[in-house]
Formats: C-alpha cells, sequence, structure tokens
C-alpha cells in the first residue's frame, strides 16, 4: 500500500522535528548550569567606595546629626621593621554636631588590608583640638616594637569636638559652647567610637569587632578612664 496524503505529511513533519530536538539537547544530553547564587549577607567595600558614604545619627548613641565619610584613599606600605606602616585605607569623616553653632568632631581611621579583626582608639592631649596620629605609636609606647597598625589594629581618634586655634592644645575657647564642652569632657568619645565602628563595619563586613582596646596619656588617660567607666 501507499502511504496516504496525510501520512506523508506526518512523516515529513515528524523528520524535521526530531533533528531539531537532538540539536538542542546539544547532542549529549549536557544542561547549561545556572550560574551561582550571590554571596549571601553584606561584603566588604573597597576603600574608595567608603568616601561619600553616611554615618546615620541612628548608629551614634549621643544626640548628633549624623556623620559623612569626607575621604578614603589607599595608603602603600612604607617604612621596614619597628617603624613598618602596612597598606591601609585612611579615612577622615566628620560628625555633625545638634547645635549648629557648635563644631563638627573630626575623625581618623586607618584600616590595614590584613585585620586582626580588634580595633584601637587613641585620646588626645590637653584640650585636644587636632587628630591624634592612628599610623603611629601608642603614648610612650616602646620604639623598638611594630606599632599598632602593623599588628593588624584598625586604629582611630578624633579631635574631641573642635579644632584647636594659635594656642594649640592649650586653647580653651571652645569651651564657650555648652555641646562642644560636652563632647570634650566626654560624650566625643562615644560618638568617635560608635561612628568608626560603623565604619569598619561597612569595610570589612563585621558585625563587630573581637576586642577593643584605648591608649592615652594625660587627657588621654582621663579619656580612657571614661571610656572603662
Amino acid at each position: 500500500m501507499y502511504p496516504t496524503p496525510r501520512a506523508r505529511r506526518l512523516a515529513l513533519t515528524l523528520s524535521t522535528v526530531l533533528p531539531l530536538m537532538a540539536c538542542g539537547g546539544g547532542g549529549s544530553g549536557s544542561t547549561v548550569e545556572p550560574p551561582p547564587p550571590p554571596p549571601a549577607g553584606p561584603q566588604p567595600l573597597a576603600c574608595d567606595k567608603l568616601t561619600g558614604m553616611s554615618i546615620p545619627a541612628s548608629a551614634i548613641g549621643l544626640p548628633t546629626s549624623g556623620g559623612t565619610v569626607a575621604t578614603a584613599v589607599v595608603v602603600p606600605a612604607a617604612g621596614s621593621a619597628a617603624s613598618l606602616v602596612p597598606e591601609h585605607c585612611l579615612v577622615t569623616a566628620t560628625i555633625a554636631p545638634v547645635d549648629k553653632s557648635s563644631s563638627d568632631i573630626t575623625l581618623r581611621i586607618a584600616l590595614p588590608a590584613t585585620w586582626n579583626k580588634k580595633v584601637l582608639m587613641l585620646g588626645g592631649g590637653g584640650f585636644n583640638g587636632s587628630v591624634p596620629a592612628v599610623t603611629g605609636n601608642v603614648p610612650a609606647g616602646p620604639v623598638d616594637q611594630p606599632r599598632p597598625i602593623a599588628r593588624g589594629y584598625a586604629v582611630f581618634g578624633s579631635n574631641g569636638g573642635h579644632a584647636a586655634g594659635a594656642l594649640g592644645s592649650l586653647d580653651g575657647t571652645f569651651l564657650m559652647n555648652e555641646e562642644s564642652l560636652r563632647n570634650w569632657a566626654g560624650e566625643a568619645l562615644k560618638k568617635t567610637r560608635d561612628a568608626a565602628m560603623h565604619i569598619v563595619k561597612a569595610r570589612y563586613a563585621v558585625e563587630k569587632a573581637e576586642q577593643s582596646y584605648f591608649a592615652g596619656g594625660s587627657t588621654g588617660g582621663r579619656e580612657a578612664l571614661e571610656v572603662a567607666t
């Protein structure tokens, strides 16, 4: 018997579809692997991504108008032996006051490329007014031993809530403003610490540091007692 016209059309259709199905499977039965899922949770921020970052007032445990990261730059390693300063991200930020006639708190934090999951806050001297050298040593620290940043600490400090005038750390004119006075008396310590930790968490994608330390002499010694209290 000869196939009917309908049977011939069906056979032609099947002969076209079946090869297409084989091609669609790659000819070997392999399947395309789906892309891997994105990493879960927050991811570390590159140093330059910190520039312009806002520090919400809610992240600071005392009243402020929030803060802003002004600059964040990668500083290459320099020095050797006990004078070594490893590669780090140097961040400068400000915390705005509630009283607009008061002054910003300026803070600086050095975030080492290899972090030991610990932080160190440095105190000031006199009436403060300048930011401690966050890549330097602790007050009266051993000069033949690695600096804190070389040991992996994220190190930070602030100007205490005002910029010193012509008399430097002996300039007490800021005491005329109540909020500036409260900052120098101790509030700037809490505000600086909270703002710095907000930056640490963003840079390293952590919830908290494993250990926190404070080092200071003179006014920094008083500040150390306040922080411990």
